[in-house]
């Protein structure tokens, strides 16, 4: 499977998620509804096939979301639970 019918295919399962109802996703790096990229719903839900899809089809991992985040932060802070 090529890498553009792999893209074609991962737009097609998350275009029902609340984020991009309604929206005619044409773009990795097309926002959604709350200007998160289709990278930043990945990254949030753990989907490393997704990821990797992604960023090889071009997605920019410094896109700015909300709030203001980037799909995939330069470092891991943790959290105030881990402490």
């Amino acid at each position: 499977m090529t890498m553009k019918m792999k893209l074609a295919s991962f737009i097609k399962k998350y275009q029902w998620r609340a984020e991009f109802l309604g929206i005619d996703i044409v773009d990795p790096n097309q926002p959604g509804a709350v200007d998160d990229t289709l990278l930043h719903l990945t990254a949030r839900i753990g989907d490393l096939e997704g990821i990797e899809v992604l960023i090889a089809s071009g997605a920019k991992v410094n896109a700015i979301g909300d709030p203001q985040s980037s799909a995939i932060p330069e470092e891991d802070t943790g959290s105030s639970f881990d402490k």
